[in-house]
């Protein structure tokens, strides 16, 4: 589980052009458009969530020129 507002994820390559990222509750609704960079290595993309997110089960929609690509995650910043 994602455990604070922050997170890296490692993205395939050829997702690397300009990316949109979009984060959906389980209903579809859009939740928020997130920030992101890519680490000093290019490996890693850091994620920002919304900072009053609740905790539950997401899914993240990465956009780029060659298709779309859906992920789940689970947020879980209270433990």
């Amino acid at each position: 589980p994602i455990t604070s507002s922050e997170f890296y994820m490692n993205l395939p390559v050829e997702l690397y052009s300009p990316l949109h990222i979009q984060l959906f509750n389980l209903q579809g609704q859009l939740i928020s458009e997130l920030n992101f960079q890519k680490d000093r290595t290019g490996t890693k993309t850091l994620l920002t969530l919304p900072q009053d997110l609740l905790d539950g089960i997401y899914f993240l929609q990465i956009h780029n020129s060659r298709g779309i690509v859906s992920k789940k995650i689970i947020v879980q910043k209270q433990l």
